[in-house]
């Protein structure tokens, strides 16, 4: 009896010891789940917050690559005497080391393809009138500076297709020819079709405003001028080579300007705000330029007196004249504008008439020479400028004369 007592004393403690041990191994398997649960989640938590920074650092990255650089055709001519102004503002605004945007100057009456593009694409009523971004904002007349500021800033905020594209050009010395190359990729989901456009411009033009000062980045040809489709991810290349025709092409004054226009026209008006003519605007979304090659600029000269139009009386100018002539009356100094980046060698004053030609070189500043010889009738003023590594530059001027 005392032995089944002990016995069943033995059972009774080895159960109540099984069973408060799996009591509390229940009761802290139960502890433990809540923990787990929370540290799990609290490593998805950071897991999630990872990814969305590095989505977050990716859009950012593909909103850098798509920074818009906008573009700028200037409409210009020689004999407009507002022009200068509103190149002068172009030219302060104009960061060559960080561009917002890049500009051309279309000068109407030297390049006919320039004129083609003022008067068939813009419909242009007057002169100076600015295009910014193919027609998404016009500035007509000379305005102030805060006005292209202001006009620039909406082109640069404004939405565009994500349309990269980078262009580059190579001179051929021995052929006198140029290769460009102009590469266009496509992020957007959907085909892109636009127009692409390639202007060859002359950092320091062959022509002078009516100021007597060489244009910059004047208008001289086309490269390039086609329509484009780029499939969504697809990266294209175009490439043409241009042999030019004019004389003395230098290929460090080049700067060729790579433009690819939207293939969707919306209505502008070049005139605003009247805003009475219109024309299809293409806007531009994407542009890129390059210098062709690195060096010295060639010279540039420009008569800044007399002017185109105007009359002179025993040298004092005048106001422009009724039939568009240039009107000398008594002697007068003839001055000009001179860029040299070799320097100046000389300068040659050269006035031609039917039956007399007068000539004066001039090697020291000022460069000028006073024009006082008998004269009767219409004449040629030319001025050729000769730089020190042997380059020149020249400008005439059609004029009426009477000197006694």
């Amino acid at each position: 009896m005392k032995i089944w007592l002990k016995v069943g004393g033995i059972l009774i403690v080895a159960i109540l010891l099984v069973s408060s041990m799996y009591v509390v191994f229940y009761s802290e398997s139960e502890e433990e789940t809540p923990d787990e649960t929370r540290d799990s989640t609290d490593e998805t938590d950071e897991t999630n917050e990872e990814t969305d920074e590095n989505e977050q650092s990716e859009d950012e990255n593909e909103d850098q690559e798509f920074v818009h650089t906008v573009f700028i055709e200037e409409g210009t001519a020689t004999w407009c005497n507002n022009c200068p102004d509103v190149a002068e503002i172009l030219h302060e605004l104009y960061d060559p080391d960080n561009p917002e945007f890049y500009y051309i100057s279309l000068v109407d009456d030297e390049v006919e393809k320039a004129s083609n593009r003022l008067s068939n694409d813009y419909n242009i009523f007057g002169f100076p009138t600015v295009f910014i971004d193919g027609g998404y904002e016009v500035v007509m007349g000379a305005k102030e500076k805060s006005v292209f500021e202001e006009k620039i800033s909406n082109a640069l905020s404004r939405n565009v297709p994500r349309i990269i594209l980078n262009v580059d050009a190579k001179w051929n010395e021995n052929k006198s020819e140029l290769t460009v190359t102009a590469t266009l990729e496509n992020k957007e989901p959907e085909t892109y079709n636009g127009q692409l456009k390639v202007y060859i411009t002359e950092i320091n033009s062959r022509w002078p405003d009516y100021n007597g000062n060489p244009y910059h980045f004047a208008f001289i040809d086309y490269a390039m001028s086609k329509n484009v489709k780029v499939k969504p991810d697809e990266n294209k290349s175009f490439s043409e080579t241009w042999t030019g025709t004019y004389t003395n092409i230098y290929p460090e004054n080049l700067w060729v300007v790579a433009v690819v226009f939207n293939s969707e026209s919306v209505q502008a008006y070049s005139d605003p705000p009247n805003n009475e003519h219109s024309f299809d605007a293409y806007y531009a979304d994407a542009a890129d330029a390059v210098r062709v090659a690195e060096g010295c600029l060639p010279p540039g000269i420009g008569i800044s007196s007399p002017k185109k139009g105007v009359r002179y009386i025993l040298g004092r100018e005048g106001k422009q004249t009724l039939i568009g002539k240039t009107l000398i009356l008594g002697k007068i100094d003839i001055t000009v504008n001179v860029e040299a980046d070799a320097g100046v060698d000389k300068i040659e004053f050269i006035v031609k008439g039917l039956l007399k030609e007068t000539k004066e070189t001039i090697d020291a500043e000022p460069y000028e020479w006073t024009w006082d010889t008998t004269a009767f009738g219409k004449y040629t003023i030319t001025v050729i400028l000769y730089d020190k590594d042997g380059k020149t530059a020249t400008d005439s001027i059609e004029v009426l004369a009477i000197i006694l």
